[in-house]
């Protein structure tokens, strides 16, 4: 046996236990972030009885928090380099932590629209020092299982605060989910800065970019086919419970239940495909196959009845689950583990310029065409050209 492989073995006995410690601290600083961002829709209705705003204003509540990440998904993987991923983590996580003070004592809404300005700065800087921290305590054959744990904290936390928050708005009134963000996001801040430390793999996960890292073909060939089908997911989170309600009859608690269905699969099954991904490797063929599902996925509602759209549904949780701990495992293999921070820097940002161009074109179609079949075949058509980019997508 080498040497290197005598010190690897010491490093993986050393960090095997606390390496999860790690894990489901960022799980649910995730969480915690995502609670803060979720909180909004189940109190919007008295939102804007409360500050006598329209529907456009309040819709910008929501998308003022993805604008950050546009401008500043790249340069937190710079950010991680200069001051790593703990300083940068728990400096993120202040940013969540006030931001939802701020918005639960609001009283104009100027104030919470920069109150959740504010979240999107320590959203975006959070999800991208999770990802990268966690190739620091992971080895590669491990990775996937690790991020397929971590890919379930937005669709858990959707399932957890959309009943919550609209119970505790209801009895209680607007600001107190965002009292009860703020409390999880301080815990988050406490368990960050005295858990959280630079892994055994830590030279490797952060390394310094240079030009070609930030021109690599490949990372940006996995962006767009993330901008694809994240953009169409998003657009189908933003507008399903419209397009059912409005072409389907459903009426709205129903048609909101239905859009919820997608979540359910990805929270059990994204741990399972992660670590299937560990162990049969080619982790591209998971984001080929998972994208194909999802334009089945959506032609089938285009076309599909109320009984056929509640497993069309599902199937796209189930196909949510096969792409997304393989995608988030391929920027370290990409670039070999090197600028992982860079490399998710540069799939988030293109993830968030899916979300915003294609939630905006869905909602064009919806008022331009009147249709049910037309969007959902739009959602479709993005997947499909997810599929064609995940078949150029090269790794080391």
């Amino acid at each position: 046996m080498s040497s290197k492989e005598e010190i690897n073995q010491q490093l993986r006995a050393l960090t095997s236990g606390y390496r999860w410690v790690i894990l489901l601290v960022v799980v649910y600083s995730f969480v915690a972030s995502s609670v803060a961002f979720e909180s909004v829709p189940p109190a919007l209705p008295a939102m804007i009885k409360a500050f006598s705003i329209n529907d456009v204003h309040a819709g910008l509540i929501m998308s003022i928090v993805i604008i950050p990440g546009l401008f500043l998904s790249v340069p937190s993987g710079w950010l991680l380099i200069k001051y790593q991923a703990k300083k940068v983590g728990v400096t993120s996580l202040i940013f969540v932590t006030a931001a939802s003070f701020f918005t639960s004592i609001s009283n104009s809404f100027e104030t919470v629209l920069l109150s959740r300005f504010i979240l999107g700065v320590g959203s975006v800087l959070i999800t991208i020092t999770g990802f990268a921290a966690i190739p620091q305590w992971f080895e590669s054959h491990d990775l996937g299982k690790a991020m397929g744990l971590l890919g379930t904290s937005f669709p858990l936390s959707i399932v957890i605060t959309f009943p919550i928050m609209s119970f505790v708005t209801t009895n209680f009134g607007w600001r107190f989910p965002f009292y009860i963000a703020t409390s999880l996001a301080i815990i988050a801040t406490v368990l960050f800065l005295t858990v959280v430390k630079d892994g055994p793999y830590s030279k490797n996960a952060i390394a310094k970019g240079s030009r070609k890292t930030y021109f690599n073909l490949e990372i940006w060939k996995l962006g767009f086919c993330l901008l694809c089908a994240q953009g169409a997911t998003f657009s189908f989170s933003t507008w399903a419970p419209t397009l059912f309600t409005r072409f389907s009859g459903l009426p709205n608690i129903q048609a909101s239940f239905l859009a919820s269905l997608s979540s359910f699969p990805t929270i059990f099954l994204v741990p399972l495909f992660g670590y299937l991904s560990d162990r049969m490797g080619n982790r591209r063929s998971f984001v080929i196959f998972g994208s194909f599902l999802m334009t089945i996925a959506f032609v089938s509602m285009g076309f599909g009845l109320n009984i056929a759209m509640v497993g069309s549904v599902l199937f796209l949780g189930l196909a949510t689950a096969i792409i997304l701990p393989a995608a988030n495992s391929m920027p370290s293999e990409i670039f070999g583990s090197s600028q992982a921070g860079i490399g998710f820097g540069i799939v988030s940002i293109c993830s968030l310029a899916g979300a915003v161009l294609l939630v905006t074109l869905v909602g064009y179609l919806i008022d331009s065409t009147s249709s049910l079949t037309i969007p959902f075949l739009a959602m479709g058509f993005f997947s499909a050209m997810g599929v064609v980019l995940a078949f150029s997508i090269k790794t080391k």
